[in-house]
C-alpha cells in the first residue's frame, strides 16, 4: 500500500506537521477540509514541512463505508502489519508517516452513521511537556469539547 500524500516544504527549516483525514471511508468532511488546505487559496507555509493525506483509507472510501472489505477499523489496528490485510497494511504505512512527523492532527467526524459533537482530542502522554503541547494544540481548534484519551 502507498498512501497518497501532498507535501509542502518551506524554504526555512521548522517542524513537520502531518494532517490526515479519511481514516474512516465515510468521513467526508475532513477529506474536503484537507483538500482545501492543499488548494490554491491555502496560506503559504512560512517554515517547516506540511504533509497532508486527505484519504488515508482509500478502500473504505471507495466503498463509501467506514471500513474496507476486511471490516477492520483502521483507527484500531495501528501500528499495523506490512504483510497483513489491506487495512493492516494501511495502518503500517500511516504509522510510518506518523513517526516522521513532529506533530500529528487526525481529523474525524461521525461519518454517515454517527453523530459526534465537535471536539478536539489529544493523547494523555506521561511526559508533561508533550502533554501540555498536545493539550495546547487541541485547545487551538476552539471547539466546545477538549478530550484527553489514553488510547485504550
Amino acid at each position: 500500500m502507498q498512501l497518497k500524500t501532498i507535501t509542502n516544504k518551506a524554504s526555512q527549516e521548522g517542524p513537520h506537521l502531518l494532517i490526515t483525514g479519511g481514516v474512516h471511508g465515510d468521513e467526508f468532511e475532513p477529506m474536503v477540509a484537507i483538500r482545501r488546505l492543499a488548494g490554491p487559496d491555502a496560506p503559504k507555509l512560512q517554515r517547516g514541512q506540511l504533509t497532508l493525506v486527505p484519504v488515508v483509507n482509500e478502500p473504505a472510501f471507495l466503498r463509501g463505508h467506514r471500513t474496507g472489505k476486511d471490516e477492520l477499523d483502521l483507527a484500531r489496528v495501528c501500528p499495523g502489519d506490512p504483510h497483513g490485510s489491506p487495512t493492516e497494511q494501511i495502518a503500517h504505512e500511516l504509522s510510518q508517516l506518523i513517526k516522521q512527523a513532529d506533530y500529528y492532527i487526525d481529523l474525524h467526524t461521525g461519518g454517515t452513521t454517527m453523530q459526534v459533537s465537535p471536539l478536539a482530542g489529544y493523547g494523555l502522554h506521561p511526559a508533561q511537556k508533550i502533554l501540555d503541547q498536545q493539550r495546547s494544540m487541541a485547545r487551538a481548534f476552539n471547539l466546545p469539547i477538549i478530550w484527553g484519551t489514553d488510547g485504550s
